[in-house]
């Protein structure tokens, strides 16, 4: 099991060529608005999809906060 703490840091978006190791950036992709689609993390220097298992409202919600939307 996975858990998302947004650290002071957070943020949306291509990372700097040099991210900060204390840093999570989190984009969405492959949805018809900008309020869908499958959540990426950048991790170990690639982006990859978030597995969606386990993943419930309430992490929802936070990538929602993550990304500016509301929960």
């Amino acid at each position: 099991i996975f858990s998302i703490t947004a650290p002071a840091g957070s943020s949306v978006g291509p990372p700097p060529s040099t991210p900060a190791p204390d840093s999570v950036y989190l984009r969405l992709v492959g949805g018809n608005t900008a309020y869908e689609g499958r959540v990426e993390l950048f991790a170990f220097n690639q982006w990859g999809t978030v597995c969606d298992d386990h993943f419930n409202i309430s992490d929802a919600a936070v990538v929602c906060t993550m990304l500016g939307y509301q929960p």
